[in-house]
């Protein structure tokens, strides 16, 4: 599990600060996004469940629309223009990595769940929900200083992004440090059942 964490924070930090050599990105954020669902993968091979599924599907679909926006600012940047709908692109990048990242954290709640750690599962869910409702607050700033030219909102929200990131990624860093399980709560069996067939065909 540390492995898929480590490549989860490894790529929401290429996507959240990239290097620019001009109108080029040294490391566009689609290539961030390519760690993510790699990551995303390998949580979801060692502890498979709905929540890791769906941020799957997520990471994807994110990495195929930054692949799609970066390339459209790179060999079309006015398309993203103040008086394009394109201008929009944040908005939706937004909604689909919140979506991504509630699922994430609910996925590692039950991870957490399954090794018994009720403390740590407590606070994961209430840092869940205050991080849900700080990213939607900073979404609305986005749209809304989209929609009227404000400069200045969309300055203050693009800072409040990267700090929602790098919380994230400290969330994702605790997850990191826990031991492996052997999988799923509903999918582990029963000790004692698990060793009926072994011990019937000793008989």
């Amino acid at each position: 599990m540390g492995s898929g964490y480590k490549k989860i924070i490894i790529g929401i930090f290429l996507a959240t600060f990239h290097i620019n050599l001009g109108l080029f990105q040294f490391v566009p954020p689609f290539l961030g996004w390519l760690v993510v669902a790699i990551g995303v993968t390998e949580l979801l091979e060692k502890f498979p469940n709905t929540s890791f599924r769906r941020a799957s599907l997520l990471s994807k679909i994110i990495l195929a629309y930054t692949l799609f926006t970066d390339s459209v600012a790179f060999f079309n940047p006015a398309l993203l223009s103040p008086g394009s709908m394109l201008r929009f692109a944040p908005v939706v990048y937004a909604i689909f990595h919140l979506l991504f990242a509630y699922h994430i954290l609910e996925g590692s709640t039950l991870y957490v769940r399954s090794l018994q750690m009720e403390d740590l599962e407590k606070s994961l869910v209430a840092r869940t929900g205050t991080f849900i409702v700080f990213y939607l607050m900073n979404s609305t700033v986005i749209c809304y200083a989209l929609a009227f030219h404000g400069a200045v909102l969309l300055i203050l929200s693009a800072i409040a992004g990267v700090i929602l990131n790098i919380w994230f990624m400290m969330m994702m860093n605790e997850l990191k440090k826990l031991e492996a399980i052997p999988g799923p709560t509903e999918s582990i069996p029963n000790s004692t059942n698990a060793m009926e067939p072994d011990q019937n065909r000793e008989s």
